[in-house]
């Protein structure tokens, strides 16, 4: 995803059960914990975006990284799949149609 969008999304999310975290891989996996293996996203949004934070990492600190026009491509339609879902989401929960997920320490 373009650089930090998935991670505002992620955060926005997060924050509606008043979680957080410093680094983008903690972000990642709180997603993950509370809101991919509790059914509310399905593991395809996970894998979306595990892989948009493994080409931010080689784009930032690869000196000779090169994406392709048609990685570019993909990573673009994935991210505007993923901040749709995102909304639709949020709207989702709170409009109460869906739960908030519990978080369990």
């Amino acid at each position: 995803m373009m650089k930090n969008d998935y991670s505002k999304e992620l955060s926005s999310l997060l924050a509606l059960i008043k979680l957080d975290s410093r680094k983008h891989s903690g972000v990642i996996s709180l997603f993950d914990k509370h809101f991919v293996k509790t059914g509310i996203f399905s593991k395809e949004f996970s894998k979306i975006v595990h892989k948009s934070f493994d080409f931010r990492q080689v784009s930032d600190y690869d000196d000779f990284f090169i994406i392709s026009i048609d990685q570019a491509k993909t990573q673009i339609e994935n991210c505007l799949k993923f901040i749709s879902e995102v909304e639709d989401i949020i709207n989702r929960l709170l409009n109460e149609e869906i739960d908030l997920p519990e978080t369990v320490f």
